[in-house]
């Protein structure tokens, strides 16, 4: 009917259960891919180098939920190379009991599962998502497990105090300036109404930050 469309953080899917597009239609993504990359080169090269010269895996608890939700699910696309190529290994993947209250569940979670690691046994945690992220925080925190730094995707206000306050476990961030979506959306759109051709995939570029 000639109406305009872009859809952010929208993975259409045909019935093969292939990513595809809709002709005319634009699917804005945050380059999850990327988004996993940055926070796990990180791990990798910032926090373990020595590890990996010595080929020597990096230990990891993963956060992670899922399969089915396309976020998630393309993150783990990276999360995947780097265990092929023999630069992680995932000990346990956690995920919340209760994703409607995402922060206590997987605070909980995370405490129950911190006494079958003992210090030196966990080399990282690897969030998917801040919101998971934010409750491993805490229980990180009660137990007094300064031992285990934590890394994950995604950002708030609570994520950067928590990564300022001192304790030196929330080490990185990787995320898009949410602001930019809306902004990038919008021109996206123009320049459909204006007849200008638009990518069918435009995927916005994520930063790394750090608690330095």
């Amino acid at each position: 009917k000639g109406i305009k469309v872009v859809c952010f953080d929208t993975q259409l899917i045909n019935e093969k259960g292939e990513k595809t597009s809709i002709e005319g239609v634009t699917q804005m993504l945050q380059d999850d891919q990327k988004l996993a990359d940055l926070t796990l080169d990180y791990i990798c090269n910032v926090i373990y180098p020595d590890k990996v010269a010595k080929k020597e895996p990096i230990r990891i608890l993963k956060i992670w939920r899922g399969p089915g939700i396309s976020p998630f699910d393309r993150r783990q696309e990276t999360y995947k190379k780097y265990e092929e190529q023999g630069l992680i290994e995932t000990l346990e993947v956690l995920g919340p009991t209760d994703p409607a209250n995402a922060e206590a569940s997987m605070s909980q979670v995370i405490a129950a599962a911190l006494p079958k690691y003992p210090e030196g046994t966990v080399d990282a945690i690897w969030g998917c998502y801040d919101a998971y992220s934010r409750g491993a925080y805490v229980a990180l925190l009660e137990a007094g497990r300064k031992d285990i730094p934590l890394v994950s995707v995604d950002i708030s206000n609570q994520d950067i105090n928590y990564m300022l306050d001192g304790n030196n476990i929330w080490r990185a961030c990787s995320t898009v300036d949410f602001t930019t979506i809306g902004q990038q959306g919008i021109r996206i759109l123009a320049m459909k109404l204006n007849g200008e051709e638009t990518e069918s995939v435009y995927n916005l570029t994520p930063s790394l930050v750090t608690y330095d």
